[in-house]
Formats: C-alpha cells, sequence, structure tokens
C-alpha cells in the first residue's frame, strides 16, 4: 500500500530536478520523440502523433494519482533533458523507461536518472522489482542498466529489432545501492 507521501515524492539527483508531467509538456515531449535517434529506440521508429504524446501525459498524470509513480520530465542547468520515470503497461511488470536528448548522451544523465528512479521504486514505493527494455541494437542504454545491477530476464519480438528485458530486485538493489 502506497503511502500518501511516496505519492508526491520526487526522485532526486544532484543535477537533475524531476517533476511529472503535465499537459504544457505535450510539445516539448512531442518534439523529443520524434527526433530520429530518440524515436528508434523508444517508438520502434515511428513517427509520434501530437495526439499519442497527449495520451501518455494524461495516462502518466493518472498513473501518478493512481499508482504514486509516472513519467517525470529531467531537468538541469542547460533546461529539458529528456524524461525517466515508472510505468505499468497493461498492468503488468514495472519498468523503468527513459529518453535523453540526443546532444547530451554519453553524459551519464541517463545512469543518473534512472538510479535515482529506482531508488525511489524500492525505497518510498516499496516495489519488487523494476524491469528495464533495452532494443537489442542499443548497446549504449543495455550499458545504462547493466551500471545499475540489472540482470537479463526475457527477449521479446516487439519492434523492428526485438526487446532484451533485464530486471533488478529490492533486495539485489539495496545490497548495491545501500
Amino acid at each position: 500500500m502506497l503511502s500518501r507521501e511516496s505519492v508526491y515524492a520526487m526522485p532526486t539527483c544532484g543535477r537533475l530536478a524531476f517533476r511529472p508531467f503535465a499537459e504544457e509538456d505535450v510539445a516539448r515531449l512531442h518534439a523529443h520523440w520524434n527526433q530520429a535517434d530518440v524515436r528508434r529506440h523508444l517508438w520502434d521508429d515511428q513517427p509520434v502523433a501530437v495526439d499519442t504524446a497527449r495520451e501518455v501525459v494524461a495516462a502518466m498524470r493518472a498513473s501518478f494519482a493512481a499508482d504514486g509513480y509516472g513519467l517525470w520530465i529531467l531537468t538541469d542547468a542547460e533546461g529539458f533533458a529528456g524524461m525517466c520515470g515508472l510505468r505499468a503497461p497493461d498492468g503488468g511488470d514495472v519498468e523503468v523507461p527513459y529518453s535523453i536528448e540526443p546532444a547530451r548522451w554519453g553524459h551519464g544523465l541517463a545512469t543518473d536518472a534512472a538510479r535515482a528512479v529506482l531508488h525511489q521504486a524500492f525505497g518510498a514505493l516499496g516495489l519488487p522489482r523494476v524491469l528495464g527494455g533495452v532494443d537489442d541494437a542499443n548497446d549504449a542504454s543495455r550499458r545504462v542498466l547493466e551500471k545499475l545491477g540489472m540482470t537479463p530476464h526475457a527477449v521479446t519480438t516487439h519492434g523492428p529489432a526485438g526487446v532484451d528485458w533485464l530486471a533488478i530486485d529490492g533486495e539485489r538493489w539495496r545490497a548495491i545501492w545501500a
């Protein structure tokens, strides 16, 4: 059972600020998700309609209200950096999706954001396990998940390249990061 405090608690990271998706983020997310390098790995290289961005924002607002988690906008001293958070597609396993502005890749932002979100997942939210999905060809994203302690969980044939799923449970997380 989630406490009222966990519903409003934000992940924390020294160089990134987190805030839940809001209606005013639709245009920014639409532009971000349609960048070729982001879309290739996050949306199976399919164009993202502005209505889809609006639906995701609405779904995440509902998720925060119902589950105490969702997707957060990431900002830092340079402005918009990307997004990261927790979601449970179709009510199944909780996963940690993230996307960083391509010009900012290679600076550890994805690792820092996902680490803060997993800290929230296994701390205030008390989740038992979190998955991370990565396109078969996305070695950089796989390294992010492995740095966080995730290990292979499953492989699915979704999208053009398939998705490898890695996972970490709360006990392993605490053993590595506590």
